[in-house]
């Protein structure tokens, strides 16, 4: 089962136990973006929030890519 079909059904089940998330926190308690994270990285987390259904994403970030988080917050459109 490929990443994005376990999310999927992860999604369904949670709909079905009448739970709807709202925020992607990835543990230990946070998504976290570094510098040295790259993009497709990034834009995982952001997959997978939307596709769980959530509206937005916690994440520790260094301060220099905070620019690349907005582009990735609106392009997903996702609270960050």
């Amino acid at each position: 089962m490929s990443s994005i079909t376990r999310r999927d059904a992860g999604r369904l089940a949670l709909a079905a136990a009448g739970l709807a998330p709202t925020a992607l926190a990835r543990p230990p308690i946070q998504y976290n973006m570094k510098a040295d994270s790259t993009e497709e990285e990034m834009a995982r987390g952001f997959e997978m929030t939307r596709t769980l259904g959530a509206r937005a994403i916690v994440c520790s970030a260094n301060v220099s890519v905070v620019k690349r988080i907005d582009a990735l917050a609106k392009k997903y459109k996702v609270r960050v």
